[in-house]
């Protein structure tokens, strides 16, 4: 026979962990919609008068506000094979979910030994690749030296670069406000919310340095680099969780979240 008062306590316990699902499947939904939405994006032709704009301050933050609003309207122009594009980043994502408890308690011990070792250390060595605030004063001087070198080719990718931080880094804080999943080295387990407090969902480090590979693979077009480059991006995302500053879900979800502003 249950104790009084036992059966509506399991009750409360199984709404709050539905409710938890939701909020993390939610967040799935809303920041892949956004990266899917962008996988076979047409890039509109070159247009002279825009980058005479760039050229100038003002013309420069207007060019950011055009981007930003395209990368916000992206979702909306889902067209034929992006569907089902969509379909399959979404399942990657909802089966990391599922499993992030053990998936990243695995991580964590095979980072203790092996090979999962030298991963975690070329991760750490590369975090500061993933923080805003230490990239974007090398890409500011990386722009206006390029500027003054009459380097055109650089110039782009280091307003590239900027411009797709910026975005993703707005969207991305939004979504942790409204989430507010908790980080594993709190002590949390992969279903705590706290809305306007955590910080987990989704990874900054992923997002940031996702758009690096990105772009860089971009403008360098050769297989090769595109697999170091994105191979340097497994890498972080291994550390990311290994060190529990995140679950597997957070990792895939600030990347695919950067890599599809990116694009955009």
């Amino acid at each position: 026979m249950t104790p009084p008062g036992r059966g509506s306590e399991l009750q409360r316990r199984r709404d709050t962990r539905a409710r938890h699902a939701a909020k993390g499947l939610v967040a799935v939904l809303v920041s892949l919609c956004w990266t899917s939405a962008s996988l076979k994006a047409q890039s509109p032709p070159p247009d002279p008068d825009r980058d005479d704009l760039l050229d100038r301050p003002h013309g420069f933050v207007a060019a950011f506000v055009s981007d930003a609003w395209a990368s916000s309207i992206a979702p909306f122009q889902l067209r034929g094979d992006d569907a089902w594009a969509l379909g399959g980043v979404l399942a990657v994502g909802a089966l990391l979910y599922a499993a992030d408890g053990p998936l990243s308690a695995d991580l964590v011990e095979s980072a203790d030994r092996g090979l999962g070792r030298h991963i975690e250390s070329l991760g750490e060595t590369l975090d500061p690749m993933g923080l805003m605030g230490k990239t974007n004063p090398y890409w500011i001087a990386g722009m206006v030296v390029s500027d003054l070198a009459g380097w055109e080719d650089g110039e782009v990718v280091f307003k590239e670069l900027l411009f797709s931080h910026w975005i993703a880094g707005l969207g991305r804080q939004g979504m942790r406000r409204v989430l507010g999943r908790r980080r594993p080295d709190e002590g949390a387990d992969p279903r705590t919310f706290d809305p306007g407090e955590g910080t987990a969902l989704p990874s900054g480090h992923m997002a940031t340095f996702t758009q690096v590979a990105a772009i860089l693979s971009h403008h360098i077009d050769r297989w090769p680099a595109t697999v170091a480059l994105y191979g340097l991006v497994g890498a972080m995302a291994y550390e990311r969780v290994s060190s529990e500053a995140h679950w597997a879900s957070d990792a895939w979800i600030g990347a695919t979240w950067g890599w599809g502003v990116a694009q955009v």
